[in-house]
């Protein structure tokens, strides 16, 4: 009887413990969605260089003209800034930890137009994925990355490549839509989708 009561007590005190254990649990691993909100604060361009002058939209040149070989052309990709902060869903949680950390490593960047024709080597270039890797600390500031939103390739396929020496409809404007894929602290998927206006010509060189 008294071995029987003891291994009762044990499962009564094990049960306990075990309540205890999952009522310190943070929210963050005990739901399916993640603490954290990321805020895209800004998105920018540059043109042929992450170190370029940045504005809220992108003049991309198709083509920068050669002057000592005529009729042909240099083509470089371009460059996005986006600036992000990453806040607490729960604004009751004391203080954040790094679970609600967001870790980014990829991106995906489609390009659409206003008029809906948007078959990609036709009307728009073609979209793409690209890899990153930075961290956004929860309530830490914001942090800017630079990242490639109009790839070289592009400009020697249809349609951008029809626009050069002034050809084709001469002026190409796109809509780039960027997402950002990342995981918070505790492995929970999080993105972040950000818009950037660009005009695709061949500007006259300097």
């Amino acid at each position: 009887m008294t071995s029987f009561l003891r291994a009762n007590a044990l499962v009564v005190v094990s049960a306990v413990l075990a309540l205890n254990l999952v009522s310190c649990t943070p929210d963050v691993l005990e739901n399916d969605a993640s603490n954290t909100v990321i805020v895209i604060n800004s998105m920018q361009g540059a043109q042929e260089a992450p170190d370029g002058t940045p504005s809220d939209d992108l003049s991309s040149d198709v083509c920068v003209n050669d002057s000592f070989l005529e009729g042909t052309c240099t083509v470089l990709a371009d460059f996005g800034l986006v600036e992000m902060s990453a806040v607490l869903k729960n604004q009751d949680q004391l203080a954040p930890t790094f679970l609600n950390d967001v870790t980014f490593t990829s991106y995906r960047v489609n390009y659409i137009r206003a008029d809906g024709r948007n078959t990609p080597g036709v009307d728009v270039p073609f979209p793409f994925d690209g890899a990153t890797n930075f961290t956004v600390l929860a309530n830490g500031g914001s942090v800017a990355r630079a990242f490639v939103i109009v790839r070289t390739q592009a400009k020697l396929e249809r349609p951008l490549r029809n626009l050069a020496f002034l050809g084709g409809a001469v002026v190409l404007s796109v809509i780039a839509e960027v997402e950002f894929f990342g995981t918070d602290g505790g492995g929970r998927a999080i993105s972040a989708k950000g818009f950037l206006n660009i005009q695709f010509a061949d500007f006259a060189s300097e």
